[in-house]
């Protein structure tokens, strides 16, 4: 089966003990699928005495973190125990897999790398050139049910935002506020079984948007770095500030324009299509759209209170936001819901947050 994926995702590769933010230490629990569980219980030795303490066996098996949220199988030189003793073909699918993420559909799938990584958020942040994808081969799973003419519809679609989203000679607002009102008048026409793909142009429209609103949302959320919900706080208090220099941030840090567009391409990419199976697109791009304004904010913070910004911060706040709402999948449809049900999603003042 032909496997879908960013052409940034080639240069991909597990940093391990280089990593600042080690995944191992997010303090995840992580669980463990059946056929690995049966091998870990079969391990010997002392070895397996210290897999036995580490994981529990209950109803879903999986791994727990330690008292500082740590993975117990992560050694002192943040390298893994498990592959050091075990070999790397023995890891639960879950650490095999991570940062990569799969969607499987009729006849092929997608995937990419997941901007929670340190080093996955640096190839997607600095990606330089037009949104190009690649080929290789992977294993047949089955899709779920959808309607195959639905999905030709988005699969266009997406080809056409993405194609927009990579204008330059647009603004980088235009292009937003395209895609957006782009994408309410695509839910309207599926809505109503026309799949007719039209020409994206922004209708200039929107209205202020209370960025207060936008934070006490994220405030909602379950959080799993309590430093997170510090920080939403720090930075709720100095919205009005950082909207007024919005501006002057971009002149003079202009390598943002390149950065957030390529996340807002990283979002569309992860959750744009999986609209299919409920035939309900609109909120991915919502949700694609605020989550590229939120970290562009979060940009424009670190830019305020230290007076420069630079890549690695810039990667700092893309993967700490990642990790607090893409991998939490109660936040994530949270997220969905609040496209329709929370009046700071309506569709015109998401794009009054990038005017």
């Amino acid at each position: 089966m032909i496997l879908r994926m960013p052409e940034y995702c080639r240069d991909f590769t597990c940093i391990a003990d280089k990593c600042q933010d080690n995944c191992c230490c997010a303090g995840w629990e992580i669980d463990i699928d059946s056929e690995t569980s049966e091998f870990y219980k079969s391990v010997s030795g002392e070895f397996g005495k210290r897999l036995s303490k580490n994981i529990s066996y209950g109803d879903e098996a999986c791994i727990i973190p330690d008292k500082n949220g740590k993975c117990p199988f992560l050694n002192d030189g943040n390298l893994c125990d498990i592959i050091i003793n075990l070999g790397g073909d023995k890891l639960c699918s879950i650490c095999d897999r991570h940062p990569r993420f799969f969607e499987w559909y009729n006849g092929f799938a997608e995937g990419g790398t997941g901007l929670c990584c340190e080093e996955s958020a640096r190839l997607i942040i600095s990606y330089n050139g037009k949104f190009l994808v690649f080929d290789s081969e992977t294993q047949d799973e089955s899709a779920d049910n959808y309607d195959k003419d639905l999905f030709a519809f988005m699969y266009y679609a997406r080809e056409k935002m993405f194609t927009y989203l990579y204008d330059d000679s647009l603004s980088f607002s235009e292009r937003i506020c395209g895609i957006i009102d782009y994408a309410d008048i695509l839910q309207v026409q599926a809505d109503k079984g026309k799949f007719t793909a039209l020409e994206i142009k922004s209708n200039g429209k929107f209205e202020n948007c209370d960025l207060k609103q936008i934070f006490d949302f994220l405030l909602t959320l379950e959080s799993l770095n309590e430093n997170w919900h510090f920080e939403l706080i720090k930075m709720k208090e100095k919205l009005d500030v950082i909207s007024g220099l919005k501006n002057q941030f971009l002149k003079g840090f202009p390598e943002a324009v390149k950065y957030l567009k390529n996340i807002m391409g990283y979002f569309l990419w992860r959750y744009f299509l999986r609209g299919v199976f409920d035939e309900e697109f609109l909120s991915a791009v919502k949700f694609s759209a605020v989550s590229t304004a939120v970290i562009g904010y979060i940009f424009a913070y670190k830019w305020y209170e230290k007076g420069r910004l630079d890549l690695e911060s810039c990667i700092e706040a893309a993967k700490n936001y990642s990790k607090e709402i893409e991998y939490s999948v109660e936040n994530v449809n949270a997220f969905l819901d609040a496209a329709y049900d929370n009046e700071a999603f309506l569709s015109l003042r998401i794009k009054g947050l990038f005017n």
